[in-house]
């Protein structure tokens, strides 16, 4: 199963039963105690040491709890999402896969768009409907820039500097 361009080794790992199970456990683990510590009357059941542990998520550095549940999520996508999945071919996936492909730039729009919607939560409403709307918002313009760069890529591939004739 080529693809990820990953050695097969590692393709096996993350293709493994154990491996999914460790990463379904971990997902639900996630799940059971952020839902707990939401409502007081339940945050009892969640020992001290572990919220202590888990929060507060640092939301600026590379936090492990953050990374391990990227790498859980991308662990049970790869196991359930076929890579010939016809909705990955559909038009209406295009801009999140050129997110995707410009990864590096789309975190640093989405870094700046954090700060901008995190103006406007202080500034005007901290509402649902205005999370929402930020959220939507977001994301288009994420995708508008990842559409802006594929549309780039080429034009500035076409005026690299050319070897000189005879040299």
């Amino acid at each position: 199963m080529a693809g990820l361009g990953l050695p097969r080794t590692v393709q096996a790992l993350i293709h493994s039963r154990p491996a999914l199970i460790i990463a379904a456990a971990y997902l639900a683990l996630s799940l059971a105690v952020v839902t707990a510590l939401f409502f007081p009357r339940a945050s009892g059941y969640v020992p001290t040491w572990l919220a202590d542990a888990v929060y507060p998520i640092d939301k600026t550095d590379l936090d492990p709890v953050r990374f391990a549940h990227v790498l859980a999520l991308a662990a049970v996508a790869v196991h359930f999402v076929p890579q010939d999945w016809a909705a990955l071919k559909w038009r209406g996936l295009l801009p999140l896969i050129g997110c995707g492909q410009h990864l590096v730039e789309i975190f640093c729009v989405g870094v700046f768009l954090t700060f901008a919607a995190q103006s406007i939560f202080v500034e005007v409403a901290d509402t649902i409907p205005v999370h929402l709307l930020a959220g939507a918002l977001g994301i288009a313009v994420m995708s508008a820039v990842a559409q802006f760069i594929s549309w780039f890529v080429p034009l500035a591939a076409g005026a690299r500097p050319r070897a000189a004739v005879g040299a």
